[in-house]
């Protein structure tokens, strides 16, 4: 976070709020010359809030939008784009997260690190343009399965995040360009960033992912769904229940994964760093059990999330969840 997305998320917390005290200014503040001073320190701090919008509007990176080509941004100048504070900070440090869970499950699988740099982003009306001049253009979905059959962009091809993160890579044409596709955008520049270091020439990603794709109302196949976090899908538990309970625990904390765990009657497993494979052969080996999910930082309480739907539509049941 930088000086400036730092002073306006404070400028947010204090502007809005003083709007509710206005009217008891106006009419209750005594003596008038304190009510005068409490009425320049709110329009003050509205100005300001004011002023700071409008320089963020004008001083955002514009695309070049050229049919053929996307632009090569730096990662934080994709950020940069983002209007919306708010989702400028959290993109940043989720993508904080991703890649150092990332690196750390491919250390301790002996593969090599992933190293982020520069590759070509699109904006989804860019690469909308791309796609009508050349269809053939390669699109590699690394979404769940089931995501990608509920919606995407036609002529997609789908090849699992987790596979990519264990070097299984799929057979396309290394000298032509790759588009890969996400829900954020965030995996896909990370897993653009592994293509690019198994010999693909151009690999590019989309901004914003599908979710704006979905925004700017391009072609899709199916329906998008908005993605429903585990606070809001099941009951969360406290440290107590989940104590007390007999039930299986699925801990999908990275450090879990990546070390020895004593929780008692606990399985340590991250869905979204395994293969295709390990996924079905571990959610086969819980036989349908009831479990409680353990997760940590937001990204692991989304692999959480995403494991449960696959876990429910094969007959199991979830108690509920546990965040450290």
């Amino acid at each position: 976070m930088n000086w400036y997305e730092l002073t306006f998320i404070i400028l947010q917390y204090l502007a809005l709020p003083s709007w509710v005290a206005l009217p008891f200014v106006l009419f209750f503040a005594k003596p008038e010359k304190l009510k005068k001073q409490l009425l320049g320190v709110i329009l003050s701090l509205n100005f300001l809030f004011a002023g700071f919008i409008i320089f963020n509007q004008i001083n955002v990176p514009q695309s070049t939008e050229e049919p053929l080509s996307g632009d090569y941004w730096d990662i934080e100048t994709v950020f940069q784009a983002d209007t919306d504070v708010t989702s400028r900070v959290w993109k940043r440090n989720i993508l904080k997260e991703l890649s150092n869970n990332l690196n750390a499950y491919r250390q301790s699988q002996n593969l090599d690190l992933v190293d982020l740099g520069t590759v070509e982003s699109f904006s989804p009306n860019g690469l909308n343009l791309l796609l009508e001049k050349y269809p053939e253009t390669q699109l590699l979905d690394v979404r769940e399965n089931y995501e990608f059959e509920g919606y995407g962009i036609p002529g997609a091809f789908h090849f699992r995040y987790g596979d990519l993160a264990n070097d299984q890579i799929p057979k396309l044409d290394k000298t032509k360009r790759v588009v890969l596709i996400c829900y954020s955008g965030l995996r896909g520049y990370l897993m653009a960033n592994l293509l690019k270091a198994q010999g693909f020439e151009k690999v590019a990603f989309i901004r914003g992912g599908l979710e704006a794709w979905y925004g700017a109302g391009l072609p899709a196949k199916g329906a998008f769904e908005d993605f429903e976090f585990l606070s809001s899908a099941y009951n969360r538990l406290s440290l107590n229940e989940v104590e007390n309970l007999e039930a299986l625990k699925i801990d999908f904390r990275i450090n879990a994964l990546i070390s020895s765990f004593t929780f008692p009657n606990t399985k340590a497993f991250n869905s979204e760093l395994q293969t295709t494979a390990q996924v079905r052969d571990f959610i086969d080996s819980l036989r349908q059990e009831s479990v409680v999910l353990l997760c940590d930082t937001e990204s692991e309480c989304y692999d959480a999330r995403m494991f449960a739907y696959t876990y429910e539509q094969m007959g199991g049941n979830i108690i509920g969840y546990y965040e450290f």
